[in-house]
């Protein structure tokens, strides 16, 4: 287990396997209501076996990334929070991976100083709309009211496998797990 330790009260939990020499660093960026178990199983192991390496992370507040309740989790500090990691490790020959929201703040770190060969973005709504908003001030009140574990309940059939389902259930879908931000 990594941490970036920000401060006293706000850390950025991490996972980094280095690349063979002249390999590729994926850095995957996730959705406000993922994290690094999205990327470090298969697609992890994929890239190890071709000789690539990466770096999955949790934003803060997401699991096991602490942060000052007073904060203001903006999109801004998250991209600020990537490339200070992405710094902090000195990683060459990044591509960025983007799930989601996530898509948005990888392609923001570009403009933040972040040299990469390449951008992914997966499942990224990519243009301003009423539909984004509607979801995005949905999703915010979710998360005040029950936490990313509402949220995750609610959009996992969306995103994930049966056989990920199955594996997750035991510890899903429980009224005690929703606290809000």
């Amino acid at each position: 287990m990594s941490i970036l330790k920000i401060d006293d009260q706000n850390e950025i939990y991490y996972e980094y396997v280095a690349p063979k020499d002249g390999g590729f660093t994926s850095v995957f960026v996730n959705a406000l209501t993922g994290d690094v178990s999205a990327w470090n199983g298969s697609i992890g192991k994929s890239l190890i076996k071709n000789d690539d390496g990466y770096l999955v992370y949790n934003f803060r507040g997401q699991a096991k990334s602490k942060f000052e309740s007073s904060l203001d989790l903006s999109a801004e500090l998250i991209v600020k929070d990537l490339v200070n990691l992405i710094n902090f490790l000195k990683l060459e020959n990044i591509v960025l991976v983007g799930l989601s929201v996530g898509g948005l703040y990888a392609s923001m770190s570009l403009l933040n100083g972040v040299q990469a060969k390449g951008l992914i973005l997966i499942n990224t709504l990519r243009k301003p709309s009423e539909r984004l908003n509607w979801i995005n001030n949905a999703m915010a009140n979710a998360v005040k009211f029950g936490g990313t574990s509402l949220i995750l309940d609610m959009t996992l059939p969306v995103i994930a496998s049966p056989k990920f389902l199955s594996k997750m259930r035991e510890n899903a879908l429980k009224y005690e797990n929703y606290l809000g931000l």
